[in-house]
């Protein structure tokens, strides 16, 4: 009706479906004859233009529409040729709004409150909204204590400033238009987090899964994990998280108003879609009640130190999170956790004080999702066998861990998916342990062949010590086909042992092989000299590998996709090479002297080499040219390799190659790098005195790279 009002059609008041039609179908015909630009704001979802008479745009016709959203997805929906993204204002823009919003009679020319306004503004966060709306509510103030106060308002709730009936509400809208309320009980979730916190991606969303959060056909926990990025992605179209400063891709953040609001919003919302509370030290001095506690479903105590059970917990007996990660507290505060929160789904004990788990851990019979990284522990309690709805357990860097009895992990043989002991001290060769003095002992302790028996197993993340153990995992299609990431530690082995079979035994054929060379003149004969060579479609699940410790003679060659008859052997109930292998860390390799890459690492990010002595050659690229064999490689980490002389025989052709760290590499001399081949380069991190000492082919390369090179010691080379 406004446009048919604009042209002069003096449409009539009615919404009856035969005139609204009609109406659609005169503004069409008055715009056809006419060359227009239509301003739309605030659209929230797909216009069918054509249902409101605009007619069609595109060839000849000089017509333009421009509107704007705060749904990146109502841009895809509606086709639009050219999206541009309003970023927040700049400090001195955002300084110049807010001095116009508060007039030209406030004190702002007073130092004191000079400053206190700035910092009020820097709250803000560049939104305008926000700086108009909290304008507006410190006009006229002109003591510098008003100012204090609206600083501290805003560090807790710009609710308390004064003016949240505008700004707040109006901030909701956004947050009531998301798709459902999965999505609005992810972006509160995220509210948790401190202010101005990058949050990881990947945290967020093993905390959704194991929340129940991400319900998906079938069950599995990497649709849900898909489903968990796609949300993220849907919320950062939506506006309400941001990607991280940190790390743009694995991370996230949310806009102080943002997450104003969101506080906001569990404070006054209704239904259940995610209610928390955030227990700080202050709220734990005064042993403050939960109001509304059994609404509460998620309890936040990071970074505290805990003498005592909190009373407000006896308040949230519907609680599905609990998150004490970085915490100190006695051993006895869980069993007190444990009586009052049956209905825990999600419970985080990594990098706490824990050492003893205790066996009340049973009663938990809702729990989805336990991690226990990064901490003391030294026996798993067999009554985790008893949580019977367990799809996540997760025991990274459980350095004392020794005893895992048998029907600790198979009783969990019908949900867990996800076994996570990446770096954990439990040794997978131990006997039975006979301590019938402790909780739990006396069980005949877990070995690395029960797990083919957890058969809904999608993601094992394990470190072992012996090649007779990778024999174990290559040799079983579940755990090949199951592991994400595989760790081969040689530490605590004397040279070469993890390498030689006894009785004859051998790692399956074609797999990884390996040949020994023996001279039976005595104590003068050479090194034994070993290949290891993995061939990454045994592996088709994983993500990440690391080789440490051998200490004699040995050549590493990793094969990916390849068509070479000499390499290929998916004849031999091969997959098709790991399409996920994203990480290559070697270190502490004694004797290593070469390392070979051959074929294709389709998604291949980072190679990390650190402390490995002898090796003297990386082979990068191949002679040949060509595509590059690491299109998607990023990061490249070379550390304490005395001996390594080439990286690559030809200039480095990796179009994604953002950053080169080096360190204490005296022979590394060269980097082959040519005026367009790493195009995406921005950080060559160095000393300073092997920066100044590289050779370069070509004179010209050099001043190139200059502003990416890093003084290790002393920050930017200028």
């Amino acid at each position: 009706k406004q446009i048919g009002d604009r042209l002069g059609l003096s449409f009539s008041d009615g919404t009856h479906q035969s005139l609204v039609e009609q109406q659609a179908i005169d503004l069409n015909e008055a715009l056809s004859k006419k060359q227009f630009l239509l301003l739309m704001d605030d659209v929230w979802t797909r216009l069918e233009l054509w249902k409101i008479g605009i007619p069609a745009l595109g060839g000849e016709s000089n017509r333009k529409i421009a509107f704007t959203t705060r749904m990146l997805s109502v841009c895809h929906a509606m086709s639009a040729d050219k999206n541009v993204e309003v970023d927040a204002l700049d400090p001195d823009r955002s300084w110049e709004l807010f001095g116009k919003v508060v007039g030209e009679e406030a004190p702002l020319q007073n130092p004191q409150i000079d400053k206190l306004a700035r910092m009020v503004v820097g709250k803000c966060g560049g939104l305008p909204l926000a700086i108009t709306t909290i304008g507006r509510a410190m006009r006229g103030r002109w003591h510098p204590a008003e100012w204090k106060g609206a600083l501290k308002a805003l560090d807790d709730s710009a609710e308390e400033l004064g003016g949240d009936d505008e700004l707040l509400p109006r901030l909701k809208v956004s947050y009531d238009f998301l798709e459902n309320d999965a999505m609005r009980s992810a972006l509160l979730f995220c509210a948790m987090y401190p202010e101005d916190c990058d949050i990881s991606r990947e945290e967020l969303v093993e905390y959704w899964v194991g929340e129940g959060l991400l319900s998906c056909d079938g069950g599995r926990i990497d649709d849900a994990r898909c489903k968990g990025h796609m949300l993220i992605g849907k919320l950062q179209d939506a506006c309400m998280l941001q990607h991280g400063i940190t790390d743009p891709l694995r991370k996230v953040r949310m806009h102080d108003a943002i997450r104003d609001m969101a506080l906001w919003q569990t404070r006054h919302g209704k239904g259940d879609v995610g209610g928390f509370c955030r227990l700080d030290e202050e709220k734990l001095t005064y042993g403050d009640e939960i109001k509304g506690g059994e609404r509460v479903r998620r309890i936040w105590m990071r970074h505290l130190q805990l003498k005592g059970a909190p009373r407000c917990i006896k308040a949230c007996p519907n609680t599905w999170t609990l998150l004490l990660n970085r915490t100190s507290f006695g051993q006895s505060l869980l069993v007190d956790f444990f009586q009052f929160m049956k209905a825990l789904r999600v419970l985080d004990l990594s990098v706490t004080t824990v050492e003893v788990l205790p066996v009340e851990i049973g009663s938990l019979e809702e729990l989805q999702y336990l991690n226990l990284s990064f901490t003391r522990i030294s026996r798993l309690p067999k009554e985790v066998g008893r949580l019977k709805r367990l799809k996540q357990l997760v025991l990274e860097s459980t350095y004392y861990l020794n005893r895992v009895p048998r029907g600790a992990i198979t009783g969990l043989e019908s949900t867990l998916q996800v076994l996570n002991m990446w770096n954990s001290g439990y040794d997978w060769e131990g006997k039975m342990v006979e301590q019938v003095d402790v909780a739990g002992g006396g069980d005949e302790q877990l070995e690395l062949t029960d797990l083919e028996g957890l058969v809904r197993l999608l993601d094992l993340r394990i470190t072992i010590k012996t090649t007779r153990l990778l024999a174990v995992i290559l040799g079983s299609d579940k755990l090949r086909t199951c592991t994400r990431h595989l760790g081969l530690h040689n530490h605590n082995q004397p040279p070469s042992e993890g390498l030689v079979y006894e009785e004859g035994e051998a790692l399956p054929r074609r797999a990884f092989n390996r040949t020994t060379h023996h001279n039976a003149s005595g104590d003068e004969s050479p090194p034994i000299v070993e290949t290891l060579r993995l061939r990454l479609n045994r592996l088709p699940s994983l993500e990440r590998l690391l080789l440490s410790g051998f200490h004699s003679e040995t050549t590493i060659v990793i094969v990916g996709s390849t068509d070479h008859p000499e390499w290929d052997d998916r004849s031999n109930n091969g997959d098709p090479s790991s399409e996920g292998f994203r990480e290559l860390h070697v270190q502490r390799f004694d004797g290593l002297k070469d390392l070979k890459l051959v074929g294709t690492f389709p998604s291949l990010e980072q190679i990390k080499l650190f402390r490995c002595s002898r090796v003297e050659t990386l082979e990068l690229d191949d002679e040949q040219g060509g595509d590059s064999r690491f299109p998607l490689l990023k990061r490249v980490s070379l550390h304490v390799l005395q001996e390594l002389e080439s990286i690559s025989r030809r200039a480095l052709n990796h179009p994604e190659l953002e950053t080169i760290s080096v360190s204490k590499c005296p022979q590394l001399r060269h980097l082959p790098l040519g005026p367009e081949s790493v195009r995406k380069l921005t950080k060559i991190v160095g000393e300073q005195h092997w920066w100044d000492r590289l050779h370069w082919a070509n004179v010209d390369v050099k001043p190139k790279y200059d502003g990416c090179f890093v003084d290790r010691e002393g920050g930017l080379h200028h």
